[in-house]
């Protein structure tokens, strides 16, 4: 519990943000809408998370056997992505937030950009003025240099995970972190996130965009973490299911004893 910072004071939190997010949820408020007021997080952005969420809950009803109720809960997805971005209650359906379709296309933008920078820090040195005018012309792979190698040291998942944590910040990665270092995996990607946050708010433009570039390209190297995880999670939820087949089995047996008790 102390791991996932679950106490008395984030539970009572919790009850507290659910109750006025309930109350939130049952009033429309059209200026919010018209203005998009409430916008606090990107498109993209509350997709992902809000994807992440209702995997977990899909697993989690899956492993107690209700998956017919989670399958169910997959369209309230779109409705808690508008929430989560502009704060838009489901009361307010069929309107749309007149930011939406800005920040749909600046996502898509995002995703598929009409082209690319190559900063200058990620040519590889002692590459010329005529030669780096010729690389950005025609892009090979001799031009670049190794994501590898310092300044950048992607060399292994860590410092991608490292990348990321910086990039979505500490309320978004502590309990990863602490997860991960309690289980002796990562000892020491406190030390990396501190680092790839310093390049995060010390260097220039082109050495963070080049960062960026270098952790997509090496997202990769997260695949053992992602399959580790993944056959974690498979496992609790094949155990909980035994155990609450074993249970349900034990209930019937009891009663089944009880019944025939009394009834003779």
């Amino acid at each position: 519990m102390a791991v996932l910072r679950i106490d008395t004071a984030n539970v009572r939190g919790f009850a507290e943000s659910f109750v006025g997010s309930a109350r939130a949820a049952l009033k429309c408020d059209l200026l919010q809408v018209q203005t998009c007021s409430a916008w606090k997080v990107r498109l993209l952005d509350g997709l992902v998370v809000v994807l992440c969420y209702a995997l977990l809950v899909y697993f989690v009803m899956s492993a107690l056997g209700l998956s017919l109720i989670a399958v169910l809960l997959w369209p309230v997805v779109p409705l808690a992505v508008l929430y989560l971005c502009y704060g838009y209650s489901p009361a307010c359906v069929p309107l749309v937030p007149t930011c939406f379709l800005l920040d749909l296309y600046t996502s898509l933008e995002l995703l598929l950009p009409k082209r690319l920078f190559i900063p200058y820090t990620l040519f590889r040195q002692g590459v010329s003025s005529e030669g780096i005018a010729r690389c950005q012309s025609l892009l090979t792979m001799e031009c670049l240099t190794s994501c590898s190698k310092p300044p950048f040291e992607y060399q292994d998942w860590k410092w991608v995970l490292a990348w990321g944590a910086a990039e979505v910040g500490p309320n978004m990665y502590r309990p990863l972190e602490s997860l991960l270092v309690a289980t002796g995996f990562a000892d020491e990607l406190p030390v990396r996130i501190l680092q790839k946050e310093n390049v995060l708010l010390i260097s220039d433009d082109a050495t963070v965009y080049a960062n960026r570039i270098c952790a997509f390209v090496s997202l990769y190297k997260l695949i053992p973490l992602l399959f580790a995880a993944f056959m974690a999670l498979g496992t609790v939820f094949a155990l909980t299911r035994l155990l609450l087949s074993v249970v349900f089995a034990l209930v019937l047996l009891v009663n089944s004893v009880i019944i025939s008790v009394f009834t003779q």
